[in-house]
């Protein structure tokens, strides 16, 4: 395939190593065969990161290459601290061996950045730069998750996986934005996404229907749905947010204590009754409140 060929410059790209294997497996287990994949460096060196493929008729198989810098190439992506970027790529390869075609989802890609980019420079009324109108196309919005996966275009599929996988405080660090309100979810069980990860990309199925999160026994979903306001202004880890408020000196309570103090309430780390201030802060949109720094 002439076209994927004029993108990459490495005559031999290089497997991905052993910890980048190590850290894909936290994601996608064994459901990516990883004997055709490899990373190498493109034509040009200010080309971002992407996936492309090229068929091999005498071998007849499907290669991945996945084009990355210089220094990804010559160390890896996880020595150049590119984890969350590493699982979003390899979500393309999933998707060329589950159900879209190699080439397909590529063209999908680039059709929705043209469409998600002539759609939000008609809606800003405004230029900024072709970068920035494409790179909607990578958004979704967290008041979506819950649709079935296949209602998403192939790169918001590819962002909802790396964004359930990254903690907050990473994706805050990094100033990573995935949409309206989506927070870093620590590749928790217990979190909205998490039936993408088990039901879809686990099970190999893209066309699976969405099953929501079973939380542990004594979970509540109130209290879950107030766990997730504080994973989302930096005061509690995803893990943690499983609809369970603990004891004296638990997670959630150090959590609720710390935005207490920030958000000018008493610091006594009890979320309180249905009718509490605490509780009606949170209920509150982010941009009203005061999150970790």
């Amino acid at each position: 395939m002439a076209f994927a060929n004029s993108y990459r410059q490495d005559k031999n790209p290089r497997n991905l190593k052993q910890d980048e294997i190590d850290e894909m497996r936290k994601v996608y287990v064994n459901s990516i065969d990883l004997t055709n994949v490899y990373i190498c460096r493109p034509v040009r060196s200010e080309q971002g990161v992407m996936v492309v493929t090229n068929y091999l008729a005498r071998e007849r198989v499907w290669v991945y290459w996945i084009l990355w810098s210089t220094q990804v190439h010559a160390n890896s992506a996880i020595s150049e601290k590119f984890h969350g970027t590493l699982i979003h790529e390899l979500m393309h390869v999933w998707q060329g061996q589950h159900g879209i075609h190699p080439t397909v989802f590529m063209g999908k890609s680039m059709w929705s950045q043209f469409w998600h980019g002539v759609e939000d420079i008609y809606n800003s009324g405004e230029w900024k730069t072709w970068d920035i109108h494409r790179g909607t196309t990578y958004l979704f919005n967290m008041a979506d998750i819950g649709a079935d996966f296949n209602r998403f275009n192939v790169e918001q599929q590819a962002s909802i996986i790396e964004s359930w996988y990254i903690d907050e405080m990473d994706r805050r660090k990094e100033g990573k934005n995935f949409g309206e309100e989506v927070y870093g979810g620590g590749a928790s069980i217990y979190d909205p996404r998490y039936p993408y990860i088990k039901d879809v990309v686990l099970a190999g199925k893209p066309n699976a229907p969405y099953q929501a999160v079973t939380l542990p026994a004594g979970g509540n979903a109130d209290i879950k749905k107030f766990q997730n306001k504080l994973v989302q202004l930096g005061f509690l880890f995803a893990r943690f947010a499983d609809g369970i408020i603990g004891r004296k000196n638990s997670q959630t309570r150090q959590a609720v204590t710390e935005f207490q103090k920030l958000n000018n309430l008493v610091p006594d780390g009890d979320l309180g009754g249905p009718n509490s201030l605490t509780r009606a802060k949170l209920n509150l949109p982010l941009s009203q409140l005061k999150g970790k720094p």
